[in-house]
């Protein structure tokens, strides 16, 4: 069933049907449609009692936080994959507002609302129960269309990286990937993925913010790097995730974010004025048409 499922959500990418955004058009519809069934028969009934009774274990302040902005960081840099295609600002900020208020945030209050009510997800799927087989169709759906943007983003990042590879042979590759994630249940645990997407991020983050506004001040990316690679982003990025995992085991109740962002940064700073040439950060000349969407 892996395999079945996992090559049907990812076909229309690879053989480049959808484009990665076609199939969305029918995900918001079939959601609304998943949240007034459970709102109806799992809430409703609920709603007189929903904040009385214990949620299930307590968590540090750090880790709830931290799982929050990973939660976030999905849609995040999603909402970035999908804004690049806007014409104008002000479609950038529609798309943005659409993304993040409208689309992500009104399901995150649902399952914060699930969680209060004490259901579970298995709660909503009962075997031979015909409320539960409608239910599925809209998740099918909803996990359908976001798998398949994901994967035509992330063909479009290899491609990139790799052009002489064709989009066929790497979106094969990355479903591959997918595939092995799922048998080896890698992140069946959400709170630690989560978890391990803040702590990549974050670092990633200060990376970025040091590079823009402190080397490429009044310049953006106006002016193009003269080495293939960055080694000092690398090597940042690096420590800033060490960083970040050792005091998400260490320290629970630390806001992670707070302190491997500003390391990474940091750090990255330090190394483009120690060793600039050496460790690829210095730029080269201004041209033309970067200036120009800069």
């Amino acid at each position: 069933m892996i395999c079945v499922i996992g090559v049907l959500f990812s076909l229309p990418a690879i053989v480049r049907i959808s484009r990665g955004f076609n199939m969305t058009a029918i995900a918001i519809p079939a959601m609304i449609l998943f949240a007034v069934i459970v709102i109806a028969h799992h809430l409703a009934p609920r709603w007189a009692v929903l904040l009385d009774g214990p949620i299930g274990g307590a968590l540090p302040f750090g880790s709830g936080v931290c799982i929050a902005f990973g939660t976030f960081v999905v849609s995040g840099t999603m909402t970035g994959d999908i804004v690049r295609y806007c014409r104008t600002g002000n479609e950038a900020v529609q798309a943005t507002a659409f993304g993040f208020l409208l689309s992500n945030l009104p399901f995150l209050i649902l399952g914060v609302l699930l969680a209060a009510a004490g259901t579970s997800v298995n709660d909503l799927f009962t075997p031979g129960n015909a409320l539960s087989w409608l239910l599925l169709v809209p998740v099918i759906v909803s996990n359908w269309t976001t798998c398949d943007a994901c994967l035509t983003n992330a063909g479009a990042t290899f491609k990139s990286a790799f052009p002489t590879l064709p989009w066929m042979a790497i979106t094969a590759a990355a479903t591959l990937l997918g595939l092995l994630l799922a048998f080896t249940n890698i992140v069946a645990d959400v709170s630690s993925w989560t978890l391990l997407l803040t702590a990549v991020v974050s670092p990633i983050g200060g990376v970025i913010i040091a590079d823009y506004y402190v080397l490429r001040v009044r310049v953006g990316f106006s002016r193009t790097r003269m080495a293939p690679v960055n080694l000092a982003a690398l090597f940042a990025t690096a420590a800033g995730l060490t960083a970040a995992l050792a005091c998400q085991q260490m320290f629970p109740e630390v806001i992670t974010p707070l302190i491997s962002a500003p390391a990474a940064g940091c750090l990255y700073l330090v190394l483009a004025g120690v060793a600039a040439h050496r460790l690829g950060t210095d730029l080269g000349a201004s041209t033309a048409g970067a200036e120009a969407l800069d």
